[in-house]
């Protein structure tokens, strides 16, 4: 499976076009699961991470109606 490497503004963008801080603050409090680093500056998400981070905040969004 060849999985896309999602930077963190297209993380942002992603999940509705949150901002940037807000993506880290997800990561620091768990909601999403830490990021990839792949060097100093370059810090995001597979794509596939970001599709099973949707897919279950649908659920539990879907589970409360």
């Amino acid at each position: 499976m060849n999985d896309a490497f999602l930077l963190r503004r297209d993380v942002a963008k992603a999940l509705g076009d949150v901002h940037i801080e807000t993506v880290k603050r997800w990561e620091r409090e768990g909601r999403l699961p830490p990021p990839v680093r792949l060097s100093r500056k370059t810090v995001g998400h597979l794509q596939s991470t970001v599709e099973r981070f949707l897919a279950s905040a649908c659920q539990r969004h879907v589970g409360k109606a």
